[in-house]
């Protein structure tokens, strides 16, 4: 999928749900950048735009670059000190060490209710229990490859997305759909295969989960 079909894909989901505090996930062959462009995209004009990283502030402004907007690029270790009435954050989680993303976990969590946040990862450099542990405090779980982005629990007859693109993904990903399946709600395997017919139309023999 190009970035510009990966992008409206994204902003889709962004923009059919009211996402306060998401979580997401991204293989190794998508461009980060090309997820969270979508999010800063839709600021508001009443918005601060602030985008959290250790990166240099010139790579991230590069890697964003065509965007119209005033973004704030800061280190974790100065996020205590933005104020605002509404904020929209981008916190690139992957280039954040683990004491650092502890700290500023604490500040995240004062500041949900009246901003929106995207904290993003590379999926292939987390374990499931650190996978499970940034589910509970998200609202949603997102997780995008090179072919399509999955909501958790929404429908893909809503996105418009093609049958054998969400046919590879489910395949190619499988352990990551499952994962995030039974981090939602304990199922056995004849639930999962149900689940996954039920929300991607593609059905799996019971040998395959």
């Amino acid at each position: 999928m190009k970035k510009e079909e990966l992008s409206v894909n994204i902003n889709t989901l962004f923009s059919a749900t009211g996402l306060k505090h998401t979580l997401h996930l991204y293989t190794p062959n998508v461009s980060k950048y090309a997820i969270q462009t979508p999010f800063l995209d839709a600021a508001n004009e009443d918005e601060q735009v602030v985008y959290v990283t250790s990166e240099n502030p010139d790579t991230v402004r590069q890697g964003l670059k065509g965007l119209n907007i005033n973004l704030s690029v800061i280190k974790p270790d100065e996020i205590g000190k933005i104020k605002g009435k509404k904020m929209r954050i981008v916190v690139d989680a992957g280039s954040i060490n683990l004491e650092e993303q502890l700290k500023m976990g604490r500040h995240l969590s004062r500041m949900e209710k009246a901003n929106f946040i995207l904290c993003t990862y590379d999926v292939s450099k987390l374990s499931p229990e650190m996978i499970k542990d940034l589910v509970k405090h998200h609202d949603k779980l997102m997780l995008t490859t090179s072919d399509v982005t999955v909501l958790s629990s929404e429908s893909f007859d809503e996105l418009n997305i093609g049958d054998e693109s969400v046919e590879r993904f489910v395949k190619n990903d499988l352990d990551t759909i499952v994962l995030a399946l039974i981090l939602e709600r304990p199922m056995c395997g004849t639930d999962i295969i149900k689940t996954i017919h039920k929300n991607f139309n593609v059905l799996l023999s019971p040998g395959t989960i």
